[in-house]
């Protein structure tokens, strides 16, 4: 693990983070999704909630867009890392 990663504190929704910001979402943004993932107790592997209010998982997508998964990873990397 690099020194600049184990500065920051764990993310609880890592995939909730990492769609927001593959989505292009301001992190305030990120955030409140991240507050809302913990409030309503959300799967952990968590992406987004819909307008429904039923939250859609990684392996989820995993089942519908294989190809999706590596995307998603990266941007969780990244995201861990800011």
């Amino acid at each position: 693990m690099s020194r600049r990663r184990s500065r920051h504190r764990e993310q609880p929704y890592p995939y909730v983070s990492a769609w927001g910001h593959l989505q292009g979402l301001q992190d305030y943004r990120i955030e409140e999704r991240v507050v809302q993932a913990v409030v309503d107790g959300a799967p952990r592997d968590a992406l987004f909630k819909d307008s429904g209010g039923v939250w859609h998982t990684l392996a989820e997508l995993q089942r519908k867009a294989p190809e999706l998964q590596a995307k998603l990873e990266a941007a969780s990397e990244a995201a861990a890392l800011r």
